[in-house]
């Protein structure tokens, strides 16, 4: 329970463009107003996103939200909302919940720029009881609208749950179809047919789009030279990582950076 108590909990609300998910095992599509609880029975991969994807995250710490859950506990398992965390929220609670990220993020401001212990306390309380009512309205809301229906696992489901999360782990550093295919325990044949018919894109364009999200996001958010990127995504020299980003998004990694 200890160990439970310290994982990263909460919701994370799209409210731009849309993007590929496979949540548990099922997948999804994420649009502007789809809604998905955090916790640690969630193993979330987004992919293939949208130049506009844009989510807005309200988490913390498991053992903070517990206590306001804690009498709902019966009604959460026998609904099962574990094997069903996505929902579309209707126009008022996603206004509501923007209203209240956006409260949240000032609080967080606030409590950066004191250093008056008093206030500090009180800021981090008024935060704590913010983010306590607004999962119980996500909560509310899980119970009584409908959930996002995920489509029934195909055959093959496993083995491509099993490469996704190899890839996220391995992709910085594994570009080889075959190795995933032998930490899959199949053939490279078997392994490609599989996860081409369960998921519609072969795993090499698995691979490409993953490398290609992290090198956007290596290459905007966090401004990396494009050397950087080229060494963090273990290709063999820039010119090869450069031409690699061209062919996925039309632009040179410092097109990419120059855009407006």
């Amino acid at each position: 329970m200890k160990d439970l108590h310290k994982q990263i909990v909460g919701m994370r609300l799209c409210v731009k463009g849309r993007a590929e998910a496979l949540v548990n095992g099922v997948f999804f599509e994420m649009s502007e107003g789809v809604l998905c609880v955090v916790s640690p029975l969630v193993q979330l991969y987004v992919m293939n996103e949208s130049e506009d994807f844009e989510q807005i995250a309200v988490t913390g710490l498991q053992e903070e939200f517990f206590p306001a859950v804690e009498p709902l506990f019966n009604a959460l398992l026998g609904n099962k909302l574990y094997l069903r965390p996505y929902m579309m929220l209707d126009d008022m609670r996603k206004k509501g919940f923007l209203s209240a990220a956006n409260y949240i993020s000032m609080k967080e401001s606030q409590l950066e720029g004191t250093s008056d212990e008093t206030l500090r306390k009180i800021i981090m309380q008024t935060m704590l009881h913010m983010k306590r009512a607004l999962i119980l309205e996500c909560i509310q809301a899980f119970l009584e609208q409908k959930a996002v229906e995920p489509e029934k696992n195909p055959k093959g489901m496993l083995t491509v749950v099993k490469f996704i999360q190899l890839l996220a782990e391995n992709f910085r550093t594994e570009h080889s179809c075959d190795f995933y295919a032998s930490q899959s325990g199949l053939t490279f044949n078997h392994f490609t047919h599989t996860v081409k018919k369960v998921t519609g894109h072969t795993p090499k364009e698995w691979i490409n789009t993953f490398l290609t999200q992290e090198a956007r996001h290596m290459l905007s958010k966090q401004g990396m030279r494009v050397k950087e990127v080229a060494d963090a995504l273990n290709f063999p020299e820039q010119y090869t990582f450069s031409r690699f980003f061209k062919t996925q998004t039309g632009k040179s990694p410092k097109e990419f950076q120059m855009r407006k």
